[in-house]
């Protein structure tokens, strides 16, 4: 599965955000980066504020382009609410679930444990792991005493 590998830090310089969990350089250089990160930057249009938050959508729950479009895809085709959807979509993918419950210590290495066979799943095949609501999830008896 690929994944974002580049420098972490330019990209919550970038948004001005600890995205990726607190930053020391964040706290020290809060502009953007680049040569010309500390000059004033001009209005941002609309299209720039709404690619902007997909932008970080993508980057905080650890996802490319094309999976980004397929969950909008999936979420617009649901009824309901698009955005909503969306963010549902995305809480409930099995990395986010198992950082949200505290098994991985941070999200972006929960992707390379989440294949493992220590998790127990009720009735899933490994094809349906990708999608997972939190109340599927059941932690084995020797995951949890890892954790503990």
């Amino acid at each position: 599965m690929a994944r974002y590998t580049g420098p972490r830090t330019k990209i919550a310089r970038k948004f001005g955000e600890p995205i990726f969990g607190e930053d020391k350089v964040l706290a020290k250089k809060n502009y953007p980066p680049g040569q010309h990160g500390l000059n004033k930057r001009r209005k941002t249009s609309e299209y720039g504020v709404q690619l902007r938050e997909k932008q970080k959508a993508k980057y905080t729950y650890g996802v490319l382009e094309k999976q980004f479009h397929n969950l909008f895809d999936k979420a617009s085709r649901a009824k309901g609410i698009t955005g909503e959807i969306l963010l549902q979509l995305l809480e409930g993918r099995l990395d986010n679930v198992v950082y949200r419950l505290g098994i991985a210590p941070a999200q972006q290495p929960v992707s390379l444990c989440s294949t493992a066979t220590s998790w127990s799943t009720a009735k899933l095949s490994t094809s349906h792991l990708t999608q997972l609501s939190p109340a599927m999830l059941s932690v084995s008896v020797k995951s949890q005493s890892l954790s503990k």
